[in-house]
């Protein structure tokens, strides 16, 4: 039931990333410089990236292990055969979140000096009432 429920889970993780993909360009339009342009541009295609590919893998991946699971219950449950499964899918995880830390350390300048941009951007009125 775990597959079944992670391959769930993957549709439903697919589908925000299709809206956050859709908020993202809507915020390049917004940026107000190069600092901007470059981390969504980064975001944008690391989004695309988990459209692609990730999401659609770990679908796949928890799909084909429940099958597999349904298909060998002797083996997959009886004989803990689970277990490699288990694993695959541990080792994926921790490779992912090593991932998303490298991306957000070469991220975070990038949301600094984008917040900088959006505090001296002289085209917009409402920080010009704030200073």
């Amino acid at each position: 039931m775990w597959f079944v429920l992670t391959a769930l889970y993957a549709v439903i993780v697919w589908a925000l990333f299709f809206y956050d993909l859709r908020i993202i360009e809507l915020r390049m339009k917004d940026s107000a410089g190069p600092a901007g342009n470059r981390l969504y541009g980064m975001v944008g295609r690391d989004q695309r990236l988990n459209i692609m590919f990730v999401i659609p893998a770990i679908f796949l991946f928890n799909a084909g292990c429940a099958f597999a699971i349904h298909a060998r219950p002797d083996y997959f449950l009886r004989q803990n055969g689970h277990l490699i499964l288990v694993a695959c899918q541990g080792v994926t995880l921790l490779l992912y979140l090593a991932y998303l830390i490298r991306s957000f350390i070469q991220l975070a300048p990038l949301i600094s000096a984008t917040r900088a941009e959006w505090s001296t951007d002289p085209q917009d009125p409402s920080r010009q009432a704030s200073s």
